[in-house]
């Protein structure tokens, strides 16, 4: 799963130029596991068993999955195993998932509760969205996180939150608000506790709807990002938005040659993540119906069965 050119240079671009493979790996097991596909189950069990394996023998003894990446990396390394260890229980899973929670958890900025590039720094929306995702699926998967390591998070997103509900969010503090951030600090609140009639997630919600996805203006990472927070949210923000994003997306999968059934790497950041990145992505938002269950549902599901759930929320049975 690797940006990286093959030796037929099939998928030439400049994404061949990074190496950021922890986090395309990652990307391309969460698009496999959200379809239902584990390394023990599914059409697709012999990629879904490489992809992990390999990103565990990427994991050095302090638990960093970033590989020759940053915090992204480990975060989304991190999810993708813990997703894993959810949907299987499998026992191999659990201490490479504890200790990439440690990991985080040691990574994470003591003042601003935030996280960044590299361990310790301040913090950007970014980075702290793919983090605090990792330790809720790691959670709900049955690996503890310290309550302390919560209270901090919590503490991140007022520093970046303007809206006269302080619903809307930026990149780092001081800056003006963007719809990719909004739609980040709106999972994140969720995934908080927040409930969806909550102002704050109203306010985002509704920014969001004035940056609907438009074909031309693509951005998965913000689409991603704002399929799930509108789901969530549900009404007519939700079928507003997935009348959006879905038409375009199945519209603009490509059906020629070698590319059939990726997407172009088209977006902001497809020079960097290249066609996996812009094929994983779009992929999430079209399995957003059957990857989640709405947010409130949480806790009435969890009652009904006790056993460890996988993903940022309960995940419906595939």
């Amino acid at each position: 799963f690797s940006t990286h050119c093959p030796a037929n240079n099939r998928c030439e671009g400049p994404a061949a130029q990074y190496r950021d493979d922890c986090a395309t790996t990652g990307m391309a097991l969460l698009a496999f596991l959200g379809a239902g596909n584990t390394h023990q189950s599914g059409a697709y069990t012999e990629q879904v068993w490489a992809g992990l394996h390999w990103l565990l023998s990427q994991q050095k003894p302090d638990g960093d999955l970033r590989g020759t990446g940053r915090m992204y990396s480990h975060g989304i390394a991190t999810l993708a195993v813990s997703e894993a260890l959810g949907m299987t229980g499998d026992a191999q899973l659990r201490e490479p998932v504890e200790r990439a929670v440690r990991f985080i958890v040691a990574a994470q900025n003591p003042l601003s509760g935030g996280w960044r590039y590299e361990p310790g720094q301040y913090g950007d929306t970014s980075v702290y969205g793919w983090q605090l995702m990792a330790l809720k699926s790691a959670e709900l998967a049955g690996v503890a996180v310290p309550v302390s390591a919560w209270q901090r998070a919590r503490g991140w997103l007022p520093l970046v939150s303007s809206g006269t509900a302080r619903g809307l969010a930026s990149y780092q503090p001081g800056e003006a608000p963007t719809p990719t951030m909004t739609a980040e600090a709106l999972v994140c609140r969720l995934f908080l506790g927040a409930a969806p009639d909550d102002a704050a997630v109203r306010e985002a919600a509704d920014y969001l709807m004035t940056y609907l996805p438009q074909w031309g203006r693509q951005n998965f990472y913000y689409w991603y990002y704002g399929t799930v927070g509108s789901y969530q949210v549900g009404g007519t923000h939700w079928e507003r938005w997935n009348a959006a994003v879905r038409d375009p997306l199945v519209a603009h999968q490509r059906r020629d040659g070698h590319a059939a059934g990726s997407w172009d790497p088209s977006d902001p950041w497809g020079n960097q993540g290249g066609r996996i990145y812009a094929t994983a992505s779009a992929t999430l938002c079209l399995e957003v119906y059957y990857r989640f269950l709405p947010i409130q549902s949480l806790s009435s599901s969890a009652a009904r069965n006790p056993e460890p759930r996988t993903g940022q929320a309960p995940r419906r049975t595939p």
